[in-house]
């Protein structure tokens, strides 16, 4: 069963998630909802999470010869933060690619090892609470071959639909070898 607290902006996102933070007696762990694509409904837990951000696609600096998911660099908090296309990376529609052209979207920003990484996705959703025991083992045939490697499971909302449990650093990890 799921708790969900509804965000409106990037603003009342750091807002609630500091409220959330005080809140002992809601039982379970948090989790960033948002879409992947229309058929994948994802979460990340709230723990890994540095901030949300929205962000211009012109406020992206490409840089050439890298891999395709690497939209570019950014200037975050005076430190050079790559911003990595999620839905490009996992089989769904680059970018780049989308008609018609979408020209912002919200960043989750993320450290992992020594480097903060911008995940970038058209919007975010709920803030969500679950319960690691209700967590789900993601199977052979339920996700693509793409995507199904960096899923760490899912969980079934109040209408019995699945959210994923996405691992943001298996994403990483397969980008900066």
């Amino acid at each position: 069963m799921s708790q969900i607290v509804p965000i409106q902006s990037a603003i009342a996102f750091t807002n609630q998630m500091l409220q959330l933070k005080q809140l002992g007696e809601i039982e379970g762990e948090r989790y960033l909802s948002f879409s992947l694509d229309r058929a994948v409904n994802s979460l990340v837990p709230l723990a890994d999470l540095q901030g949300v951000i929205e962000l211009s696609f012109p406020d992206i600096l490409p840089v050439p010869q890298m891999h395709e998911s690497l939209l570019g660099i950014i200037n975050w908090r005076g430190k050079a933060t790559w911003i990595l296309d999620i839905a490009g990376l996992v089989g769904a529609t680059h970018w780049c690619r989308r008609e018609p052209l979408i020209t912002s979207g919200m960043a989750m920003m993320v450290q992992i090892q020594q480097e903060t990484v911008g995940f970038l996705v058209e919007r975010i959703g709920t803030i969500e609470i679950y319960r690691d025991r209700d967590c789900l083992p993601i199977t052979a045939g339920m996700f693509g071959d793409r995507l199904r490697p960096f899923l760490q499971g899912y969980f079934l909302d109040a209408q019995q639909n699945p959210k994923v449990v996405l691992d943001l650093q298996q994403l990483w990890s397969v980008i900066s070898r």
